[in-house]
């Protein structure tokens, strides 16, 4: 079943806005992301039914980021993509563990693409996944006052350098 969530009504064909309209042309001249290998069924989410112009604008946007064209980004890329320039926050951690979910040290086109989809269109219980994933720091499928104290503690961190 299709979901009536905005992530999974098709796209309005509008570029992302991360980077502004320029740096997105130069990166569509220079290189298409391979998304047609890239389907919900391939990113293992079978049955879920996306727009294929959604996986686009996902693939468009990670090219933003991806400004050497290797098909993957540094944790520093990441840092900076979402608005911290200090790769050390523990809130980078959150974030990493969302998309590098092969822990590798760095986010590959189809990570990127499966936990967007994840996070827009996906069900309650692949978000509850992803989200559990991300809180339990050490991985022990439990988690810890101390790995709230730690997630909440990275969430203010953001706060305090705006004020």
């Amino acid at each position: 079943k299709s979901s009536s969530r905005g992530g999974c009504r098709p796209s309005t064909g509008a570029p992302p806005t991360h980077g502004g309209r320029s740096a997105m042309k130069r990166n569509s001249i220079m290189r298409r992301p391979p998304t047609h290998e890239l389907t919900p069924k391939s990113l293992g989410l079978d049955g879920l039914e996306v727009d294929p112009a959604r996986i686009r604008q996902f693939a468009a946007e990670f090219a933003l980021v991806d400004t050497r064209g290797e098909g993957r980004v540094s944790r520093a890329q990441m840092a900076r993509f979402v608005g911290f320039g200090d790769e050390s926050s523990p809130f980078v951690d959150v974030i990493m563990r969302w998309f590098d979910t092969r822990d590798t040290g760095h986010v590959e086109l189809r990570d990127y693409v499966r936990t967007m989809l994840v996070l827009t269109c996906g069900d309650e219980s692949h978000q509850l996944d992803l989200a559990f994933a991300a809180y339990d720091l050490d991985g022990n499928g439990h988690i810890s006052h101390d790995e709230i104290a730690r997630i909440v503690c990275a969430a203010r961190e953001p706060l305090g350098r705006a004020a």
